[in-house]
Formats: C-alpha cells, structure tokens, sequence
C-alpha cells in the first residue's frame, strides 16, 4: 500500500472495516513505512486545518462543512485515520491521546498486527480513568502472547467486574459462567485473586444492582473464593491474609467494609484471629472508624486466650478514643473492662489498661465519658498520682450532664481538687444572656479592627487578598482603605497593580483557591469587581447573569449594591470614609466612632438613601450608645433624626419620612432589633409584611425523616424544613383579624411597599424557594 492508498482509504472508504482490511496480514516493515502518513492524515482532519502540502482530496475533505456541530474529531474520515494509525504507527503515537473511533474495530487491528509495544499500550488504557479496552479482549491476546498479563491497577478493576458480570450491563450483552467455575477452567486466574485485596475494585461492593440479570448460579466473589477454599483450589489461610492486609489499604470506605465482610464470611477460627493479631492490632490506628471497630471486636473474641497479645492491644488500643464514633468507643472501653477484670482476678488491675481508659475521658460523646469514668471508679483504689493528674486534666473536656460524675469520681483520690464546682446537670433549657439584647457588650479592645493607614500596606493587601482570603475582616479593611484612598494615584500606580488586575480575572488558573481571583458569583464577585474597578479605574459590574442567583436568596443583594454603588465613585477618585467600615470583629461599628463619621457626612444630599447608611445602622454596637447620643443633640436635619432614633432618642418617624423608610426601618432594628414597630410606622403608609421589616423575623423549623428505596435498598432521607415570616402584631385579633397596623395604613390611604434590595435586615430574611 503507498501513502497515496492510504490516504484515499481513509477518505474515500464507506466502512471503518475496510482499513481493518486493507491492513490484515500487512508485514510490520510495510506498516512502518506507512506511519507519518497516517499521523498527518489525523493531525489535518482531527484539528480540521490542512498543511500546505497537502492533496487537493484532503484540503477538501477538511474544509467541509461540520453540518452536525460536534467537532472535526466526530467525522468519519477522522475516525478512519485514527484506526490507520493503531494499523501502523508506533506506541507514541497509539498512545498521544484518546481517539474516538470503533473500539471493535480498533481491537482487531490490534489483533491482528500484535505490535511488539501492544502490552504498553494496554497498560497506558488500563491507567485511564475511563476505558472501553474489555477485560475479554486483554484475557484473549495474553493466551495468544500477543501481550504479557498486566499487574496495573486497572486490570485488576476489569478481572473483578468481568467475572461477576450478569451481562445485563455489557456491551454486547454477553453472559459469564460463575465465577468459580471460570477461575477453575483457567487455573492461571487465581494468580489474581490477591489484587482483589490490594486494588480498589467492587468484587466485594454490595450493591444490589450488581445482580441485575443475574442467573440462578450466578455468584459474588465472596461466595466463589469459600467455595474455592472448601473445595481446597485456593489457600484458606492466604485467603484470611488477604482480608486483613487489604483492611489497611487508604481506599474507600465501602470497599474496606467489603473485606471485613468478606473476612466474617470465612467465620474464622480463635487460633486462626490469633495468628493475626498482630496485624488486626495494627488496624486499631486506621483513620476509618469500620475498620477500627471490626479491629476491637476481633480482638475482643481473643481476649480471654492466654496467647493475646496484652502489651501490644493496650499501646494501640487509646487511639481508638480519638475518633469520634460512639459505638467503638463503647465497644473499646468493654474490652478494657474485660482485662481490667482479669488482671484483677490475677492481683491488681493493669496499670497500661487504666492509662487507655483515661484516654477515653476527652473523647466528644458523653456515654463514652460516663463509660470510662465507671471504669475508672471501679478501680479507683488502683490509681496513682500520675494517673490522678491526667484524670483531673480531663476535667474541661467533661459534659455538663457529667460534670457531678466527674467531681465524684476525683473525690475518690483523697485528694484537694482543682477542678471547676460541676455545672446543673439541668441544662436542656436555654435561655438569653439578657432579656434586653442592647444590655450584652460586645466591644473588647483586643477585637478593634486597624485601618489600613497608606496605599502601599493597601495595595500589599489586595494582592494578598486576590490569592488568599485571611476573612472578612481583612475585606472590611481593604473595602474601606480603597473608598478613602480613591484619589491616591501616584505615577507608578498603573505599573504596580498591573499583574494584581491580570490575575483577578484569570481563568486559566482554575478555582478552588482561597483568594478573590477564585470567587464565582454574588457577594464574591462584587468584592472582585469593585477591586478591579478601583485599581483599573474602568467600572466593572458583577458578571451579567450572576445576580439572577440571587434573586430567591436575598441576603447579599444589599452588600452587593452598596459596594457597585461606592464602585461608581472610587472610579471618579473621590475620596470617602464609609459609614458601615466595622470597627471591631464580628462587624460591629462603635457608635462614637460612627457618630464622628456621620457628622462629616451631616450636609450631604442623599446621605439618607445610601445602603452605606443602612448597613452602618444595623451594624451599631449594643456599647457606648448613651454617650453617642448626647453628642448627636444638635445634628440638623432627618438625618440628625434618623440617628438619634437609632440610638434610643425621642425622635420618631413621621408620614413625611415614607421616603426614607429604608433609613427609618434600619434605626428601628437597631435601636430594639426585637421590637414590633407597626404601630410607630402606621403614619408613613408603607405596606411592610415582609419578615425583618417593620415586624422581626419569626422562624419555624422542623425536621423529619423520609423513607426512600431502589430494587431492594432501603435508606432514609433527613429533611429540614423551615420557614421564615414576620412575627404577628400584637394587634392582630385570635382569628384572622388585621392589626392595628393594617386598620390604621388603610385609613390613612393608599399604601406603598419598601424596596427590600436597600434594607439589609428584610434581605437577610428572604425566603430561599426549594
């Protein structure tokens, strides 16, 4: 065949047999010489550009139109020279990339040329995450010797899955004979068994979908290796070993539960679990809970046989403690009792025991405390001073519910105690810190926030910030530096922030970085934009479409048009101190420090509707409120008003203040955020029903359980449901009656509703429809 043949085949031909054809019984010297051709026949189509080189029946087939939209790739002549070049070019090139061509096909070329690198090239599929290379295939070219059994991973997932099948999911619908009898027929296959144990395969996953299809001798791989083992085709004792080391591999959790499983299954004798306990005490230490717990119950079966292996079990025994399960802690603790009680009856309780029970005293579940504080009553007597102080060191981990337990058991040491006096053990109602919310401090010097003080440290922070997000605080400070450093715009400013502005919108690094340049939508992305807007000078809204996710989940609409509206200023480089900047952590303002603020901005025209204004009432500090009062007594104005009401002064909103209801509401909330304000808001004819409003939020939760079922799974499903409304008027009559507020907005005329996208408090009660 010359490179003009070939070239004309993998265009002109209607079948992908024919190139299967064309190449069968082709010697190797001949395909070789056929290799670049067949490269550069795939490069040219698959990209859908030619070479200046090439034939005129090329440059046309490649400039045909994609009438199907699916990519040069999905035509036929692609597909065909893909298969040329399985037909004759080298392991590289078979291996380049993922072709998409007939695998049938493909496989009897490979059939039938046996190239010398085909074992490689299977390795190199069976590596994939995904594969359409079968287990049959393989299975048939090493009979042949056309390739060497492999040992990659990948095999082992092929021979475990092929094995079981019932056919009803291959591809063509193929059924295998149980297993045992397939392992019988080709005695070499059992060589396999063992990475079974040490691959991530689902020979021992117990899916019910697995036996769809499935035939009346059709077995599991569990049942096929015990007959094996009966019928003494394969080592019973390689069998155990096996379960256990696989016990040890970091793999997933249903497969590890598959092995101990499958190790029950063997129902194994107390001599055989005692010729492994050396390895099942060394599971004690694995960080899958199952795997602990099947360690502790094996040994517990073992424990009263003179050829346990005390010393050993009690070193390991303690880190079972560490992990949060109930149930192998218990069971950890039972098995201690079980020595204790031993080595008691032989003299005295075992010192190494009693140090593992006190290692269960930290541990997050209560029963498990109460547990071991038993225990270690019980042998009280046996304790010595070092053990005491490690027994009271325990005592800030203790429940409440235990906290006498606790003081009981160190007053058996005979010693004074250190030790808290125990909390009630009454503890199931709760209460507020005060019934006055406004009473509570929250105001700690070592909480105060630092401003960013010059442009440098700012622009070191934002760099910082576009990788690596330190928390909300550290975005308080640069949002507020970049408003009141907006007119700083030295010569070299441009060139600084330069790769600052390429990184925060470069997709090319990908996402799950902590850092701006990784946000997606919403909050985040306003952040990034206003950023970007300020060193770039250029408005940048968010991305078009993002806010739409936001249109259900209101609670960062407001935040998100407060910083596009600063945005729109920084970018004209005016300079401005935010009035919502927190100074202390957790987003509290000091209302001294906001009043000085406000007195800057007491003569600005449309202070009143700005978000910057709402977001800074809501956010006033419970402390230092009277003092901040006083020193607002003589601001003019609605918004000298609208302060004072905030901080608890005599001044209340009035029917010309609607226009500015959002400014009223926020004051409202923040000077009683529990209160019902319908009656003080009736004069300004506002139809506010929406939870957070002029009424605080009321929310209802409860949770249930669904049961749900596929084939013969059963599971159930924990549901939360949940809603949030605004609490009802005292006003409001026993049965269905309108509230003081409702009578009196009607009276007074027509009603208007608030704009709740400028009231952080409504939109941070807005309902998320599911």
């Amino acid at each position: 065949m010359t490179p003009e043949q070939l070239e004309d085949l993998v265009l002109s031909s209607k079948n992908d047999s024919d190139i299967r054809r064309a190449f069968a019984g082709m010697p190797e010297a001949d395909r070789v010489k056929l290799s670049t051709t067949a490269q550069k026949l795939f490069s040219q189509l698959n990209r859908g550009k030619s070479n200046a080189s090439a034939s005129e029946a090329l440059k046309r087939a490649v400039g045909k139109k994609d009438t199907k939209g699916w990519g040069f790739w999905n035509r036929p002549e692609t597909k065909r020279a893909a298969l040329a070049i399985y037909a004759c070019g080298p392991l590289s090139a078979a291996t380049k990339q993922d072709y998409y061509t007939s695998t049938d096909e493909r496989d009897a070329i490979l059939s039938d040329r046996k190239p010398e690198w085909l074992g490689d090239w299977v390795d190199h599929e069976l590596e994939k995450e995904w594969t359409h290379l079968e287990f049959s295939t393989i299975r048939a070219w090493v009979k042949s010797g056309a390739c060497a059994k492999p040992t990659v991973d990948g095999y082992y997932q092929q021979f475990a899955a092929h094995m079981m099948s019932t056919g009803f999911y291959s591809r063509h619908g193929e059924t295998v004979p149980p297993i045992s009898r397939q392992l019988l027929a080709e005695p070499d296959l059992l060589d396999d068994i063992e990475g079974l144990f040490r691959v991530e395969t689902n020979a021992f996953n117990t899916n019910s979908w697995f036996q769809k299809g499935a035939s009346d001798e059709w077995e599991t791989w569990t049942d096929a290796l015990l007959k094996l083992s009966e019928g003494g085709h394969y080592s019973r004792d390689k069998l155990l070993d096996h379960a256990v080391t696989g016990l040890r591999a970091d793999i997933k959790q249903n497969q590890l539960s598959g092995y101990a499983k499958f190790f029950k299954a063997m129902k194994p004798t107390k001599d055989e679990m005692i010729a492994r306990q050396g390895a099942i005490i060394d599971l004690l230490c694995h960080k899958v809970g199952l795997v602990q717990k099947f360690a502790v119950d094996t040994l517990a079966k073992i424990e009263a046989s003179d050829a346990f292996d005390t010393g050993p079990a009690l070193r390991e025994l303690p880190a079972v403690f560490a992990a949060p399960a109930k149930g192998t802690a218990i069971s950890a603790l039972k098995l201690l009792e079980k020595m204790l009680k031993r080595s008691a009856n032989q003299g005295a309780p075992d010192a190494t025991a009693l140090e593992a029970v006190v290692e269960a005293l930290p541990h997050e579940n209560g029963d498990v405390q109460a547990k071991a504080m038993a225990l270690l009553a019980d042998h009280a007597a046996a304790l010595d001073d070092p053990l005491w102080d490690r027994v009271e060191d325990a005592s800030g981990f203790i429940a409440a519910t235990h906290q006498r337990s606790f003081a009981d058991l160190l007053a058996k040491s005979g010693r004074a105690s250190d030790a808290p006096e125990p909390a009630p053990t009454d503890t199931h109602n709760y209460e507020p810190l005060s019934e006055d919310l406004l009473a509570n401090r929250v105001l700690f010097e070592e909480d105060r926030i630092e401003p960013i003080a010059t442009l440098d440290e700012l622009i070191d922070a934002a760099f910082h910030a576009v990788e690596v997000v330190d928390g909300p605080d550290e975005i308080e400070r640069i949002i507020d530096a970049i408003s009141r450093m907006a007119d700083q715009r030295p010569a070299d400013f441009e060139e600084r922030v330069a790769p600052m502005l390429h990184r925060l919108y470069d997709q090319s690094s990908g996402f799950g970085q902590n850092g701006l340049m990784s946000v997606g939508i919403g909050v985040g992305d306003a952040v990034r934009a206003f950023v970007y807007s300020w060193a770039s000078r250029t408005l940048r809204g968010p991305v078009k479409g993002h806010l739409k996710y936001y249109s259900k989940e209101n609670t960062f609409v407001p935040v998100i048009g407060h910083l596009h509206a600063m945005a729109q200023r920084v970018v004209q480089g005016i300079a401005k101190q935010p009035l919502s900047t927190p100074t202390h952590r957790g987003g509290w303002i000091d209302p001294l420090v906001w009043v000085e603020r406000l007195k800057d901005r007491a003569h600005e025209a449309g202070a009143l509707g700005s978000i910057d204004l709402h977001r800074s009432l809501v956010r006033l500090a419970p402390d230092n409120r009277a003092d901040a009062l006083q020193s607002l007594a003589d601001m003019p104005g609605d918004l000298g008003r609208v302060a004072r009401f905030a901080l608890g002064g005599e001044d209340h909103p009035a029917k010309d203040d609607a226009k500015h209801y959002a400014a009223w509401l926020c004051a409202a909330r923040s000077c009683d955020p529990a209160r019902d304000w319908s009656e003080d808001f009736v004069a300004m004819r506002v139809e506010d029903t929406q939870a957070g409003g002029v009424r605080p939020a009321r929310f209802e939760w409860r949770t249930s359980h669904t049961k749900e079922s596929y084939q013969d799974m059963r599971w159930k499903n924990a549901n939360l449901s949940y809603e949030i409304s605004a609490a009802e008027s005292d006003e409001t009559t026993a049965k269905g009656g309108k509230s003081f507020f409702s009578l009196g907005r009607n009276l007074l005329g027509k009603a208007t509703e608030p704009e709740w996208k400028s009231i952080p408090t409504i939109a941070a009660n807005g309902r998320v429809e599911r």
